[in-house]
């Protein structure tokens, strides 16, 4: 049985994820659909994260994954990788984004 701490940690993780939709779509509102992101889902890694899946992109043949996490800094991480063969690839990495670049800088990744 989760406990209220463990609760109100959960419910802190889920609006971080929720937040950074939120500044995706207010950067650029089409930028979830130009990368063609689908199974949207709000992650209680670290400090809370968004991860979604990714197709049609230029620099990523086929079925990709972004996540985005938030660092204790209070920025972001944005790892891009791929599952072959029931094995993770990390294709690339960004550290030390911000919010008003998380766009750009996805967009960068994946083309």
């Amino acid at each position: 049985m989760k406990t209220e701490q463990d609760i109100e940690q959960d419910i802190e993780q889920y609006m971080v994820g929720k937040t950074i939709l939120d500044q995706i779509r207010a950067i650029d509102s089409s930028a979830i659909m130009a990368w063609g992101a689908k199974n949207l889902l709000i992650t209680n890694k670290n400090l809370g994260s968004l991860r979604f899946e990714i197709s049609g992109c230029s620099k990523i043949k086929g079925k990709a994954f972004v996540e985005v996490e938030l660092t204790p800094f209070d920025t972001y991480t944005i790892t891009v990788s791929k599952t072959t063969n029931n094995q993770v690839k990390i294709m690339d990495v960004a550290e030390g984004v911000y919010c008003d670049e998380l766009v750009y800088i996805i967009d960068s990744l994946v083309g």
